[in-house]
């Protein structure tokens, strides 16, 4: 392992950066774990909201940030595998486990791998197994396609990029999972540059999005391993979505709470697809708050709340 610029690199069959947002040295260790085309430059809003209540620190997945691909796989599995890896390597066990999207996935398949390594999970904006055949928004179908023709969605996706600025092209993304873009300027220049490096080094983000995105539905659409996964974990989750989100429809947490009726799950008013982005003072208090053994369920499990709620 070794240090540059607040972060670590640890080696798990090649480099992994983790981000050192912050935070006092002594303090509860929380590690975050990114969606699809994201980054640990995503999580600074939510660290700089933690009011030092935890040590904050954010994994790059393999190619994406600044950590490459290095030939490894990118399927769902394995990148749990990899996050409870590098948090055992990094001696700072039991941690919260905070994913977003693709990253929430990711931490509760690595809870279920390595239950002793996390003491609780938060998770924002989690796919759920899909239950017979699910209802698709518009904004989606550009990412089914991308799982069911791959090849035909990567030359799509080149041909949109190369219109636009790294920027353009962040900042387009985002406005599919943010309900607002107020306040994230300096996220889309810190992505962008982060693109810039990756593509510096010869990888190709593009392409890892594909190959993500494509793994992602697999795990959803095939439904019955995740399942038994999140239905057998025992660890405690405070779960987190927005009531606008145009990725992943908030009536699925419905199937959630049945899985996991003791999981509270909540709701937030005004809020898309990336809560951590959008609400990053709730998501950071609800970090603070040790998740329920039991939950009070309301309105079927699901606690209904605006985001300045604390």
């Amino acid at each position: 392992m070794r240090h540059f610029d607040r972060s670590l690199v640890v080696d798990v069959d090649g480099p992994v950066r983790v981000a050192d947002l912050g935070g006092p040295s002594d303090a509860p260790v929380v590690l975050c774990v990114h969606g699809l085309a994201g980054s640990a430059e995503s999580w600074r809003p939510l660290a700089s909201a933690s009011d030092g209540s935890h040590r904050v620190l954010a994994i790059d997945l393999p190619g994406h940030g600044r950590s490459p691909s290095a030939g490894r796989s990118l399927a769902v599995p394995d990148s749990a595998r990899l996050v409870a890896s590098v948090v055992d390597q990094l001696g700072v066990g039991p941690v919260v486990l905070a994913g977003h999207s693709m990253g929430a996935a990711v931490s509760a398949l690595a809870a279920e791998m390595a239950p002793d390594l996390v003491e609780r999970l938060l998770l924002l904006a989690p796919p759920v197994p899909r239950v017979g055949l699910p209802e698709v928004s518009m904004s989606l179908l550009p990412h089914v396609a991308l799982c069911l023709w791959p090849k035909v969605g990567l030359a799509a996706l080149r041909r949109q990029a190369s219109r636009r600025t790294l920027e353009e092209h962040v900042r387009e993304g985002l406005r599919l999972t943010c309900a607002s873009l107020e306040d994230l300027d300096d996220l889309v220049v810190a992505l962008a540059a982060d693109l810039q490096a990756a593509y510096d080094e010869g990888e190709d983000p593009l392409a890892t999005f594909v190959r993500a995105a494509r793994s992602v539905g697999l795990l959803v659409a095939g439904g019955r391993r995740y399942r038994e996964a999140l239905e057998g974990l025992r660890t405690p989750a405070t779960v987190v979505q927005g009531a606008l989100d145009r990725v992943l429809k908030p009536s699925g947490l419905d199937d959630l709470v049945r899985l996991q009726p003791t999981w509270r799950t909540h709701l937030l008013e005004d809020v898309g697809h990336s809560p951590h982005l959008e609400a990053p003072v709730r998501v950071a208090s609800l970090m603070r708050a040790p998740a329920p053994v039991t939950a009070a369920p309301t309105h079927g499990g699901v606690v209904a709340e605006t985001a300045g709620q604390v």
